[in-house]
């Protein structure tokens, strides 16, 4: 399994901080591939003006590895990873006899973290299709459920483990909230939080929960 990551320079220190530091820790042997974009959104600020044309290089990025390799993870790079979860994934996507795992969005699915089992070709053409009209879309996220539901593409969600604070309330995240992590949390995913603050505020506080339960088990 390959890991795929991208970022704008907005989005960088989520990767130096928190994403790459704990990959090392938990799967410091997963072969890695880094895309670097040019910053087009105001300050990564979703939704603001630039956002569309910034998600198009998301599109680049996964119509590249649907063509170069067979089993890959795309995660965004505002993860922060809690575990070694390969074994997980591709077991699970081998139970339910499917090609492509979403961490959940309600009942749709993230775009910023997915893992896709096997490259067939109805997968490849999923990602090129998406890439040719990208410029047609403003939010990746609904274009990919779009493209899923419309050619009825099998897919399971991940459970909440695979966690982001929009999978217990609708309320987006700020600095001073609280945060409550599922036990044996796999992964954190800083969406469902408005600004680059807010996201890196949410990262932090995660791994001084996660650290706290690992001194308590050390215990």
């Amino acid at each position: 399994m390959r890991i795929i990551t991208g970022y704008s320079p907005s989005h960088k220190p989520f990767y130096d901080q928190f994403f790459h530091p704990s990959l090392g820790r938990w799967m410091p042997d997963v072969p890695l591939t880094v895309h670097e974009w040019p910053q087009k959104s105001q300050g990564g600020q979703y939704g603001s003006d630039g956002w569309g044309e910034a998600t198009t290089f998301k599109n680049e990025a996964w119509a590249i590895e649907a063509m170069g390799c067979d089993r890959w993870l795309w995660s965004d790079a505002d993860v922060m990873f809690c575990a070694d979860i390969r074994e997980h994934l591709i077991g699970l996507a081998e139970e339910k006899k499917v090609d492509l795992l979403f961490q959940a969005e309600h009942s749709r699915v993230n775009s910023g973290f997915f893992y896709v089992h096997r490259n067939t070709p109805q997968i490849r053409c999923l990602f090129s299709d998406m890439l040719a009209e990208a410029g047609n879309w403003k939010h990746d996220q609904m274009q990919i459920w779009q493209f899923i539901k419309d050619r009825g593409i099998a897919f399971e969600h991940l459970d909440g483990r695979f966690w982001h604070n929009g999978m217990v309330t609708h309320v987006w995240w700020e600095d001073g909230a609280e945060l409550h992590l599922p036990d044996h949390v796999q992964i954190v995913h800083a969406c469902y939080c408005e600004g680059i603050a807010n996201k890196s505020a949410l990262l932090a506080k995660a791994e001084r929960i996660l650290w706290q339960r690992n001194c308590l088990e050390m215990d």
